[in-house]
């Protein structure tokens, strides 16, 4: 169960995962050994799952973010998820509900990149139709979590 103190520490972590656990520990009034065995806990719990860099997309020369929308057929759709999963540009896939059954999130350096990948994601076995959405200005680009978890445990 996660109470206050561990979504304090994880607020911090998401913030920045490179906090030692002396600051941590200063921060929240706690001792080292607290924040280490809370941290230690909810890595043994999975709710952390890692400790990772953020990277800004657009300063790595990836300034074209596309979002796909495919329709696949029913037979093909595991060896198409399995092909996808290969795919090193594809940064998120998410079977969906709908009129298409899966979502990928993709960044490419260009249009002329993006279009060349998306007749390579069209020409895949399985694949019926594609829809694209180009990302032109990103409003808000998040990877909270502990956000939307305090959102959602205070509504309920």
């Amino acid at each position: 169960m996660i109470d206050d103190t561990d979504i304090k520490i994880l607020e911090i972590l998401e913030k920045d995962a490179r906090t030692p656990w002396r600051r941590i520990a200063k921060m929240l009034g706690l001792s080292e050994a607290t924040i280490y065995l809370r941290v230690n806990k909810m890595i043994r719990d999975r709710v952390i799952d890692g400790f990772k860099v953020s990277l800004r997309i657009d300063k790595l020369g990836l300034g074209s973010l596309i979002f796909v929308l495919i329709k696949a057929d029913a037979k093909a759709l595991k060896d198409l998820r399995d092909e996808i999963r290969k795919k090193p540009y594809v940064l998120e896939a998410h079977e969906i509900s709908g009129d298409y059954q899966l979502l990928l999130k993709i960044a490419t350096p260009n249009h002329e990149a993006a279009s060349k990948i998306l007749e390579e994601i069209a020409s895949l076995p399985g694949v019926s139709e594609i829809s694209t959405i180009v990302s032109l200005v990103p409003i808000k680009l998040s990877e909270s979590v502990i956000d939307a978890f305090k959102y959602w445990r205070n509504q309920g």
